[in-house]
């Protein structure tokens, strides 16, 4: 388990979620979740975010299946541990290229598979997640 420290990617995530603490004051907006990668992908989001429309699991059995955790010749695989601003959802799809509007022009501010009892959420701006901790494992 390694720790993820980058003071940008920090500073950025901080301001949006005051941002969405100001804007939703008492609301829920932060959940530790879970994104499982390939080992190429960990450079790229360690240094600069994860981008757009991108999923992060409420539980890590989801983020550890292959699809999302591919492993590397010898066998490691990577997952994150991240904070992730999920503020008001609501249920998105596939297809998905724009959160819509919640009320007037305010849209909403990420999108779950299902509005009961989410196993996922999908963001659309990387300033709301923040990879805490990137997990090496191997399959037992």
């Amino acid at each position: 388990v390694e720790r993820v420290e980058n003071a940008t990617l920090r500073q950025q995530y901080v301001a949006k979620k005051a941002q969405l603490d100001q804007q939703y004051p008492g609301h829920r907006n932060e959940r530790m979740l879970w994104h499982g990668t390939s080992f190429d992908a960990t450079k790229y989001i360690n240094r600069t975010n994860f981008g757009e429309g991108v999923y992060f699991a409420v539980n890590c059995s989801y983020a550890m299946q292959k699809t999302f955790s591919p492993p590397k010749r010898d066998g490691r695989r990577y997952m994150y541990w991240c904070k992730v601003l999920v503020g008001y959802s609501t249920t998105g799809s596939h297809d998905m290229k724009v959160l819509p509007a919640r009320y007037d022009h305010i849209l909403y501010d990420s999108a779950t598979d299902k509005t009961i009892c989410p196993t996922m959420y999908i963001i659309f701006n990387d300033t709301q997640a923040y990879p805490e901790y990137l997990i090496t494992f191997k399959d037992s």
